[in-house]
């Protein structure tokens, strides 16, 4: 058993949380309870690949990673731009900001796909996973007929699909590429530019934040820190203000 607990030799280990035992991590257990704390109004702040967790495993939905083919971005200061004008996780920042990120340990984001978007087969590859026909053929097995489900009694009484999650809001964008290289080094950047940097997804009552690149690089990045702040301080006022009626109401 690994323990993390405060030792007379390191006191500062635990807490919030301690255990006997951490092996396996939080495992499935783990996920579900981070999917109940946030959708009974708990904020969640992922930066990083960290943001595969809620992606990979469903919390959020309409959010994806895209894996790079020709971006060469080993960590540098990069432009960003203001794409919402109301979340108060801007509050007191200005149209553009300039943030630290990493091609090599920081995932791309894309919005619009179901979770698992972007993937490929291999580096440079758009190839299907089972290799049968183009990539406009139909998927059937050869030498079987094409599979058509029959109708049965209380098919017509199955409920539709339920309420739509709403949209993603990107928050902040990578500039155009032209622009989006501040310091540092930059090749294929146009895989870069224009992606979400910053996105607040509604789940249920709460929130998940993904930071596509890192507010705080070994106490550097000051000028990125208060996103996080503001997203603690105004954690119960992300949700935006409800649209006017055509008679103000």
């Amino acid at each position: 058993p690994i323990p993390w607990k405060p030792t007379a030799m390191m006191p500062n280990l635990g807490g919030p949380d301690t255990s006997d035992d951490i092996r396996g991590g939080i495992e499935l257990e783990g996920v579900i309870n981070l999917r109940n704390f946030v959708k009974n109004g708990g904020l969640l702040v992922c930066i990083g690949n960290m943001a595969r967790v809620p992606i990979e495993f469903g919390i959020v939905s309409g959010v994806s990673i895209q894996i790079p083919v020709n971006l060469n971005a080993p960590g540098g200061v990069f432009l960003t731009e203001r794409a919402d004008d109301d979340s108060k996780v801007l509050e007191g920042f200005d149209d553009t900001l300039a943030v630290y990120f990493n091609g090599n340990s920081l995932p791309i984001l894309t919005t619009g796909g179901g979770g698992f978007g972007g993937r490929r087969f291999g580096r440079g590859s758009r190839g299907r996973v089972s290799g049968r026909g183009s990539l406009t053929d139909p998927d059937i097995v050869q030498g079987r007929g094409k599979y058509v489900p029959e109708e049965k009694e209380g098919d017509s009484e199955r409920p539709g699909p339920g309420p739509r999650l709403p949209a993603p809001r990107v928050l902040l964008r990578f500039a155009a590429e032209k622009d989006l290289l501040v310091a540092g080094m930059l090749a294929g950047g146009d895989e870069l530019a224009g992606k979400p940097a910053l996105i607040d997804c509604k789940v249920g009552e709460g929130h998940v934040l993904l930071f596509s690149f890192n507010p705080f690089w070994r106490g550097q990045t000051v000028g990125s820190y208060p996103l996080f702040f503001n997203a603690a301080l105004f954690r119960d006022q992300l949700d935006p203000e409800p649209e006017e009626d055509d008679d103000g109401t």
